[in-house]
């Protein structure tokens, strides 16, 4: 089965019906299997991420077909918020838009568990820890903040970026930038 199945999705302005943004965009990928959308900027890449997880502007729309795991959602954004965090997940490009200097890495992956899964801390942690070195990250990021100052340069950023999304057991998590090993 696909984790992920596009079908003739277009994104269009809702006071210019007729000129689509994107459009007629197809795609499908399987389940533990990865796909780049690779373009210019401005060509629809995060439009077409941001439709799949019913996260459009309200000036915006989309039609198509998208399926998650099987699911039908058709980029409605009610039927695809229940799947947020849990089925699908989104890193944004900038890591601070999800990382906050002013909190630990181990307590903001911590915010995306399911606390019914991992009742006690100490499973909690185990867990937390596994993801972080799952990213290639030592598990003593855990305890630290990441500073600001070098965001863009430390590829530690966009790992524990990438651990907060394995933490929360996403099946199809959405990326705007590689990290690099």
């Amino acid at each position: 089965m696909n984790a992920l199945e596009i079908g003739d999705l277009s994104i269009g302005h809702i006071d210019d019906p007729g000129r689509l943004i994107v459009e007629d965009v197809s795609f499908a990928v399987p389940g533990g299997g990865a796909l780049a959308i690779v373009g210019e900027s401005g060509s629809g890449k995060s439009l077409t991420a941001r439709a799949v997880m019913g996260l459009l502007p309200p000036n915006l729309y989309a039609t198509g077909s998208v399926r998650v795991v099987g699911e039908s959602v058709d980029a409605d954004p009610g039927r695809t918020a229940h799947l947020r965090g849990r089925t699908l997940g989104y890193l944004m490009q900038d890591p601070f838009t999800m990382l906050h200097p002013l909190r630990r890495v181990g307590a903001q992956l911590a915010d995306g568990i399911d606390r019914r899964r991992f009742s006690d801390r100490a499973a909690r942690r185990a867990h937390i820890v596994e993801r972080i070195e799952e990213v290639g990250l030592e598990p003593g990021v855990a305890g630290r903040y990441l500073s600001r100052s070098n965001a863009y340069t430390d590829p530690r950023h966009v790992r524990a970026v990438g651990a907060r999304a394995r933490a929360s057991y996403a099946r199809v998590s959405r990326a705007r930038r590689a990290a690099a090993r």
